[in-house]
């Protein structure tokens, strides 16, 4: 289904150029007039590497506790 944008202020309707409706959310509307896209893209790549880096961390000690507690039983 095309969808259809008024781009001249004259009452005529264009199809918009990729006919899709856009399906961000209200955080995401909200966020996109407070914070510039590039610091959100960044914010969003630093968060990702944070929650990898603290389930790699928690891999770690727990692969550690289980061999230590195996080496003394």
């Amino acid at each position: 289904m095309q969808t259809f944008v008024n781009t001249a202020d004259n009452d005529k309707l264009y199809a918009n150029e990729d006919n899709q409706m856009n399906e961000s959310t209200p955080r995401e509307d909200l966020l996109s007039n407070l914070v510039p896209q590039a610091i959100f893209l960044g914010a969003r790549k630093l968060y990702d590497l944070v929650l990898t880096l603290l389930f790699t961390v928690i891999a770690v000690v727990t692969l550690l506790v289980s061999a230590i507690v195996a080496i003394f039983n």
